[in-house]
């Protein structure tokens, strides 16, 4: 079943996370998953497409940011309108 299944992370921070960065991280889980970045305009269209909300941003003091993440799911079939399961963490 693995096979039939494709996982994409897709960034909230592309200042931070370069194309580099997202492939190690990615890299992490598994050589098979997709880490896709973008400008901050496709990001928020992507997140909005799958139904999330924008990420968050926080002042941790000392120049440097910390960001929530929006969390999602979203199984579909090739053939298939996508349907979504989501959450905000």
């Amino acid at each position: 079943m693995r096979d039939q299944v494709d996982v994409l992370f897709v960034t909230v921070d592309p200042a931070r996370d370069t194309p580099e960065a997202l492939a190690e991280y990615v890299g992490l889980f598994s050589e098979d998953f997709v880490g896709l970045t973008g400008s901050d305009e496709e990001i928020q269209a992507i997140l909005a497409s799958f139904g999330l909300p924008p990420a968050t941003t926080y002042d941790l003091g000392g120049g440097e940011y910390g960001v929530g993440h929006p969390l999602g799911c979203s199984p579909s079939r090739p053939t298939a309108t996508r349907t979504s399961s989501t959450r905000s963490a």
